[in-house]
């Protein structure tokens, strides 16, 4: 994985652009195999395993539609962004990965995408009216989307998200601990490996979905606030590579 990750570091920016939505569509169609060749676990077919490595096509998705809508944003005027035709294969990329990740179901990662579009639109100058009107219409369509098409288990997941205490030993169960773990940490943590609440399993998948929390136990509010700047710091350079490559 590491290799990986220098290696994608090392190429040339101008490859990623020339082949923005060839990426996409092998990112789509790796998406669209999880029916087919998907392995099954945790209530959902999410994953595909390919030469003995098991990988999630929902998050490399997210590469290809950051890609392929850079590419099309930066090839239109920026007078012209605002009309309603270019919003046409925009959305297009958007809602694709979407409606086959929530058909997995995954409804956190589907709702990461639209947010992940949505962002990546308003920033390239597509106007916040259209923004306001869609929110709108989404507030509008919450009872319908509530009523006929959340699935129960989703309803109780948003519930327990906004109340975990009202179901501490089920849904609410991960966050309940996961704060726990965080508050245990105090100011330096517990140390290296020696979390009582991610070592004695009382955190349910702290090598992914709660490292900040593990990382929070461990090292406490000095090594989260740490993650954090190196965060920042990330996403600086990354600012900074964007500027220096406005012509490619």
């Amino acid at each position: 994985l590491l290799f990986l990750m220098t290696f994608i570091a090392l190429m040339n920016i101008s490859f990623f652009y020339k082949h923005a939505y060839t990426i996409f569509f092998i990112s789509l169609c790796l998406l669209l195999s999880v029916e087919i060749i998907g392995t099954f676990g945790k209530g959902a077919e999410r994953w595909i395993r390919i030469f003995g490595v098991s990988i999630q096509p929902s998050e490399i998705v997210k590469i290809g539609i950051i890609l392929s809508l850079a590419k099309y944003y930066h090839t239109i005027k920026f007078e012209n962004i605002g009309h309603l035709f270019h919003l046409f294969i925009p959305l297009l990329i958007i809602f694709l990965p979407f409606l086959f990740v929530l058909i997995q179901p995954d409804l956190g990662t589907s709702i990461s995408i639209l947010l992940l579009g949505a962002i990546i639109m308003f920033v390239s100058g597509v106007r916040i009216w259209k923004f306001i009107l869609a929110s709108i219409l989404i507030m509008v369509s919450i009872p319908f989307l509530w009523n006929y098409v959340i699935q129960p288990y989703q309803k109780n997941r948003i519930l327990s998200f906004l109340n975990p205490e009202s179901d501490p030993l089920g849904q609410g169960y991960q966050l309940i601990q996961s704060k726990i773990a965080l508050g245990s940490g105090s100011l330096v943590g517990k140390g290296f490996l020696k979390g009582t609440q991610a070592y004695l399993e009382y955190l349910p998948e702290k090598q992914t979905d709660f490292i900040f929390t593990l990382i929070g136990e461990e090292f406490g509010f000095i090594g989260t606030t740490f993650i954090i700047l190196l965060f920042l710091l990330l996403i600086s350079v990354c600012y900074y590579i964007s500027i220096k490559s406005n012509h490619i």
